[in-house]
């Protein structure tokens, strides 16, 4: 879902059970490029997602 670009990075990790710095390995080992945008932040903000 995330390099779909259907779920911010903060989503992603959620779902997967992982921290945010768990999740960029595992996105690392995976190749899977980043892809977080100011709207992202903003709506990490608004869900309240940004200080996981």
């Amino acid at each position: 879902m995330y390099a779909a670009h259907r779920l911010t990075h903060a989503q992603a990790a959620k779902l997967a059970g992982l921290e945010r710095l768990e999740f960029d390995r595992e996105r690392g080992l995976r190749e899977i490029p980043v892809h977080y945008t100011t709207e992202d932040w903003k709506d990490d903000l608004e869900a309240g997602l940004s200080d996981q």
